[in-house]
């Protein structure tokens, strides 16, 4: 099925390079995009926030990227004592 927001030819062609990327070329692609996206969200938040520091920004990334159920119970854990059995 074609996207509504692209032309016909375009996203044929778009479709024959992903075919020739083969799906190793395909994951690895997606794995850079995805990363690529993380970064940029990272960006946005050290950016809308200079003072938070390294723990507050990665918590609200939790937030953004996670939800606010992942990052209550990232919150939780954190308060957690590490046990003696662990380093």
């Amino acid at each position: 099925m074609t996207p509504l927001d692209t032309h016909p030819d375009v996203y044929a062609r778009q479709v024959e390079v992903w075919r020739r990327m083969g799906p190793e070329g395909r994951i690895g692609r997606a794995i850079a995009m995805s990363e690529a996206l993380r970064e940029t969200v990272r960006a946005q938040l050290r950016a809308a926030h200079p003072d938070w520091d390294v723990a507050e920004l990665r918590l609200a990334f939790i937030e953004r990227v996670y939800g606010p159920e992942m990052a209550a119970r990232v919150r939780r854990a954190r308060s957690m004592p590490v046990p003696e059995d662990r380093p």
